[in-house]
């Protein structure tokens, strides 16, 4: 009997031991993760970012690949819609994991829109879908039953195993790793981007990109549409409104065919599906000024962001569950997606199109000036600015315009100089045209040292100035800073 009691006590004390190592493991691997926050593609800051939010605050998200963190703009999205978003996406997230990600997201939030990139279900994402982009994707997912299931993903039995506990996945360099490469969840990361990543501009040239007639379908990977399924039928389980989306890229014939297929699916299913590649000039969409072969840069995602955002105001309803919760955040990703606008600026057509995306006040002023070299051409760009100084017969006049939206709030045009001074989203403006030009907000030179057309650039939405910029019309028609 007492050698049954001291089994028994061995056996209590061995498995009360193995108990207290896995909790130990698990609580490790919970709290000390590897950051992996490479740029662009920084999914520690994401997926920490998102457990950072406030439960129950966000009203929308965004799911998929990285062309959905490249595409969708939460601060520009905010401005346009007065609705909390967030990018729960991954660097060439499979449709598998997305479904898991959906599930996290609703632990800790109720959106009631959803909007789906679709990428990982074309045959152009299959080559990016390795086991290590999927490790990649769940490693900073917290630890959990959602977590151990989604890594069955992972055929590999081993790697499935290591996946599970970080510290296993980096154990052959724990003497090396440096105090500043941990990451602790326990603490906040709030990610003032809201998972969102600005291409910065790599072209301005305009390609034509092949476009497809056919009404032939390819079917998906039929687990991958399994998983598609999952996600629509977790959407509607929950009440939540779903719209599948698909951004522009330069795609082939083959994922063409599969996207007739899933306009099909969505027609089944009754779901909205918006292919922003059947009409991309539609939308003002410009190869490679807009994004390159996949991604959007932040001029592309302005546009793409606009467009999503405007449907959603043409069709649904949707009531915000704390609009004033981040709005100082949105407005401060808003305002420096414009100044990465303002500094990405060309020429005169490109600033012309972002007015069309933005809302922008400009302070315009020209001291006249005897030689210009502005033609028919330029002339009507600045006529599209909103500018309608006529160089022809108007070149020497002095010109002082406020212009919103294209459309002229104040003007004064003389031969004689000009002073003027207002008030505008709460600056006080002063402007002198008596020597050369002067243009002053809140007491702050805003002249750009260059002869043309000055103008100040303030954004109506965050009432601050973004920037001033010359429009060259003595010596060459362009944009000088």
């Amino acid at each position: 009997m007492r050698k049954i009691l001291n089994g028994l006590k061995i056996g209590i004390k061995f498995t009360f031991l193995c108990v207290i190592a896995i909790v130990v493991i698990l609580y490790c691997s919970s709290v000390l993760r590897i950051k992996k926050t490479e740029l662009p593609n920084d999914t520690t800051n994401k997926v920490a970012g998102f457990y950072a939010l406030k439960e129950n605050s966000m009203d929308v998200l965004f799911l998929g690949t990285s062309h959905a963190y490249y595409a969708f703009n939460p601060g520009v999205f905010y401005e346009r819609t007065g609705l909390n978003s967030y990018v729960f996406a991954g660097e060439c997230q499979p449709i598998g994991v997305t479904y898991h990600y959906f599930i996290e997201a609703l632990k800790t939030q109720k959106p009631k829109l959803v909007i789906l990139d679709l990428f990982s279900l074309l045959p152009s994402s299959q080559g990016c879908q390795t086991s290590g982009i999927i490790q990649k994707n769940l490693e900073d997912l917290k630890t959990s039953e959602n977590k151990f299931k989604a890594l069955n993903l992972l055929e590999d039995e081993g790697e499935r195993f290591n996946a599970k506990f970080d510290l296993m996945l980096y154990r052959n360099r724990w003497s090396t790793i440096e105090d500043d490469e941990w990451i602790y969840p326990l603490e906040t990361h709030f990610n003032s981007n809201f998972g969102y990543t600005a291409g910065w501009p790599g072209s301005n040239e305009v390609f034509e990109r092949p476009v497809y007639y056919t009404s032939e379908q390819q079917k998906p990977i039929d687990e991958q549409l399994s998983y598609l399924e999952y996600i629509v039928s977790l959407a509607k389980d929950n009440n939540i409104e779903l719209i599948l989306f698909k951004t522009p890229f330069y795609e082939e014939i083959e994922d063409f065919k599969t996207m007739n297929m899933l306009q099909e699916f969505a027609c089944l299913h009754e779901l909205p599906i918006l292919d922003m590649n059947l009409d991309y000039n539609k939308y003002d969409f410009r190869f490679d000024e807009d994004g390159d072969v996949w991604h959007c840069n932040v001029r592309g995602a302005v546009k793409v962001t606009n467009f999503i955002a405007e449907y959603i105001n043409s069709y649904y309803e949707i009531e915000s569950n704390d609009a004033q919760l981040y709005i100082s955040d949105y407005e401060d990703l808003y305002f420096s997606t414009l100044q990465t606008l303002f500094w990405t600026l060309k020429d005169v057509e490109q600033l012309s199109k972002i007015i069309d995306y933005t809302d922008l006040t400009l302070i315009v002023t020209y001291p006249g000036y005897e030689k210009t070299v502005v033609k028919e051409k330029e002339q009507k760009a600045l006529y599209n600015l909103g500018i309608d100084l006529n160089f022809e017969e108007e070149s020497q006049n002095h010109y002082v315009a406020v212009i919103s939206h294209k459309q002229i709030l104040e003007k004064m045009s003389s031969v004689q100089a000009i002073e003027y001074t207002g008030s505008w989203q709460d600056h006080y403006v002063f402007v002198d045209t008596s020597f050369d030009q002067h243009t002053s907000i809140d007491d702050k030179e805003m002249t750009v040292d260059q002869k043309g057309i000055n103008i100040v650039i303030l954004d109506n939405f965050t009432k601050k100035v973004v920037g001033s910029i010359c429009i060259n019309t003595v010596e060459e028609f362009k944009i000088d800073y």
